[in-house]
């Protein structure tokens, strides 16, 4: 689209055209009572992860975001300036986001030398967990937060929350590294189960300097999901289950 939008920018009249004053919305969205859910406080959930990070991120660094609840997620992320966002809308390719990430932090290191930061689901990450030796081989800098989820999330609030097909099996994911190469002078590794030990994690200077990979074993409630993920999955299954009947 960049190359439309370009050349409809330079046909346009500006002369002719009426600009109205942005507005920005403030109003709270109403939540239907069948997409409510509660968790414990200390829960680590979508609704309070992803406007944290508004905080957190930095001008200039690049954030990769999986197909499921990290791509619809990063919506309620308020972005500093020049921030680049990598995604896959169109096709919703499970498993695009690790591998991207691996050349984003390649073309990184060539650059400015920018955060290079992914979010991706545990079951995206299965499906293509090799691209983790390869980074680890290519010595780059990336910080990789696993949503452990325990499978499918955004096909769970499609077809059925409980159905068997959508889990996938348990790793002990903070030993993965190591099993593709890594070693504790490579990658380090960490477990965050509640907002407390997340929290004390950003604000790690270490962390937040992304020098090396670090990886970051995330766990979440296995039903919650972004607002608009939660919407948007309800939606398609009420259609799915029309053109069934």
């Amino acid at each position: 689209m960049s190359s439309v939008i370009q050349q409809l920018i330079s046909d346009l009249e500006s002369d002719k055209l009426e600009f109205v004053p942005y507005q920005r919305k403030t109003e709270m969205r109403t939540v239907p009572k069948e997409l409510m859910t509660t968790f414990p406080s200390e829960s680590i959930t979508h609704e309070y992860l992803w406007p944290s990070l508004s905080s957190w991120l930095k001008p200039h660094d690049i954030v990769l975001t999986e197909s499921g609840t990290a791509n619809l997620g990063i919506w309620d992320t308020k972005l500093p300036s020049k921030v680049t966002c990598i995604s896959q809308t169109l096709w919703g390719s499970i498993g695009f986001a690790l591998p991207a990430a691996q050349g984003a932090a390649t073309a990184a290191r060539e650059m400015n030398s920018q955060r290079v930061i992914l979010f991706v689901g545990d079951g995206s990450f299965q499906v293509t967990a090799q691209a983790l030796g390869t980074m680890i081989a290519n010595k780059l800098n990336i910080i990789i937060f696993l949503i452990n989820n325990s499978g499918y999330t955004m096909e769970r609030w499609v077809h059925d929350m409980e159905a068997h097909y959508n889990d996938i099996p348990d790793w002990r994911y903070t030993d993965v590294p190591l099993a593709f190469g890594g070693s504790e002078k490579t990658v380090k590794t960490y477990s965050v189960n509640n907002k407390t030990k997340l929290e004390a994690l950003l604000a790690d200077k270490l962390f937040q300097a992304g020098k090396g990979i670090h990886f970051v074993d995330m766990r979440m409630p296995k039903e919650d999901a972004p607002l608009t993920l939660r919407m948007l999955c309800t939606s398609a299954a009420k259609s799915n289950a029309r053109h069934v009947k």
